[in-house]
């Protein structure tokens, strides 16, 4: 994990497009540093079912939907969108929405940043982890996730507010409700007054790591029937 500082940034903002880019060409050389040795090819990775050789496989069809789409833009075309339910078995063709041209950086993170995770943990680093500027790009965007995961079923008669908070210089603190199917959220501007339950986490790393269904990292403290039906709201994807 590189121990360079990198100061947090708005990976929404314009002016943050060196900050973004800089971290995602860093974490691409590392992903391909991994993958360039015949050794690790056929290493079974934190991905159930995936060796690192289906790590690259995935990367090649990533980046050849990211082409059809931006030709598809550039023809004025709007593919439909099929949603995150979806995308586990139709990723080949998935569209989930139009999104500003900048997040196609941080979503190359998404991948280079915790797939070498993925690869250093099958080769026996139990203790990999992602590097904080690349967690802290990330950050942001599980809550956009949980905005398009919402499991229906779980959610009927489900109307709760929650917390969460994020440690660390690239962390933060909101204020999520769940009500008639929809999850929303806020930026804390207090001391979570009202919330029925906290969920907090050491790091962005922690945070983005157990989102991405790594591990059940990070603590609750509130209502117990709250914090399981939060545990259970979002399908995993």
């Amino acid at each position: 994990m590189s121990t360079a500082v990198v100061a947090p940034v708005n990976p929404f903002a314009a002016e943050s497009k060196d900050t973004v880019m800089s971290v995602m060409r860093r974490d691409r050389e590392k992903f391909t540093r991994l993958v360039s040795d015949p050794k690790n090819w056929n290493v079974d990775t934190r991905c159930t079912g995936w060796e690192t050789r289906d790590l690259v496989g995935h990367m090649i069809d990533v980046m050849e939907g990211y082409f059809k789409n931006w030709e598809a833009a550039k023809k004025g075309e709007t593919p439909t969108p099929l949603g995150m339910a979806a995308m586990g078995g139709t990723l080949n063709d998935q569209f989930a929405g139009p999104v500003p041209a900048g997040a196609y950086g941080t979503f190359q993170i998404m991948d280079y940043g915790i797939h070498p995770y993925d690869i250093e943990y099958g080769l026996g680093n139990k203790l990999a982890n992602i590097d904080e500027a690349s967690a802290g790009l990330i950050l942001p965007f599980t809550f956009i996730f949980w905005q398009n995961t919402v499991d229906q079923e779980a959610a009927k008669g489900v109307d709760i507010t929650y917390g969460i908070e994020v440690a660390g210089p690239w962390g933060g603190k909101w204020r999520c409700t769940v009500k008639d199917g929809k999850f929303t959220y806020e930026p804390e501007k207090g001391n979570f007054e009202g919330c029925e339950a906290l969920f907090s986490f050491a790091s962005p790393q922690e945070e983005v790591l157990t989102h991405f269904g790594r591990y059940p990292g990070g603590s609750a403290s509130g209502d117990p029937a709250v914090i399981e039906k939060v545990r259970h709201l979002f399908f995993p994807f």
